[in-house]
């Protein structure tokens, strides 16, 4: 899918693609019972240092093609704008181990296609982008509401707070990676697929306790 999404890239450089005609309604394609408490895994990515969008090169472009990939990977998006995207991924089954899985896929997918980008934009003497990438894991209950579906329970509140506050972690790391909860850490059934550093507990706002964070990346010889 990330392949498939060069063309993509390739027209939004030259300007085949309009940023004012970005359509951010995400329709509902998960067969889900919204009465029931879903455990999922919650991830946001969002862009900082933020490159200022110069000729052809499009902010909202980015963020567009960025919420096609974590929907190929099986995710629900929740929220997109021209600076984040916030997605959910849930198994029909109810388990928390696939949806770990496919978040962290996604996520990765999302590091590669940003690198892929930025070679474009600095070869057009553009800045790069930079992403952070935040996924936690727990229960979570959404409504269908005006504005498309939205996270109702207080539980479910708090995770997309933790996963925010790991995506700005993120921030601060020189090198191409996803950060992710110890919930999220515990819940996949394998950890070979990836190369992972724990990054050790850090206290973060409005949490009694400090947290344990992990870091996700392709192993070197995938790379």
């Amino acid at each position: 899918m990330v392949m498939q999404l060069n063309q993509f890239y390739v027209a939004e450089l030259f300007g085949a693609y309009d940023a004012n005609s970005m359509n951010t309604a995400v329709p509902l394609r998960h067969n889900m019972d919204l009465s029931k408490p879903i455990p999922a895994s919650l991830l946001f990515a969002t862009t900082y240092k933020q490159a200022k969008a110069t000729g052809y090169l499009s902010r909202a472009g980015y963020d567009k093609a960025l919420s096609s990939i974590v929907t190929a990977h099986g995710g629900l998006v929740l929220q997109v704008s021209p600076d984040k995207v916030v997605a959910l991924f849930a198994n029909r089954d109810l388990t928390q181990q696939n949806a770990a899985h496919q978040a962290i896929t996604a996520a990765l997918s999302l590091v590669d296609q940003i690198a892929m980008t930025n070679e474009y934009r600095l070869a057009a003497g553009n800045p790069a982008i930079h992403l952070g990438i935040g996924i936690s894991t727990g229960v979570v209950t959404l409504e269908q509401t005006s504005n498309g579906l939205q996270i109702s329970n207080s539980a479910g509140n708090a995770l997309l707070n933790l996963a925010q506050q790991i995506s700005d972690l993120n921030q601060q790391t020189p090198f191409p990676a996803a950060f992710i909860s110890d919930e999220t850490y515990h819940s996949l059934l394998s950890h070979n697929s990836w190369h992972v550093e724990n990054l050790g507990q850090v206290w973060l706002p409005a949490h009694s306790e400090a947290q344990t964070i992990h870091a996700v990346m392709r192993h070197p010889q995938f790379q």
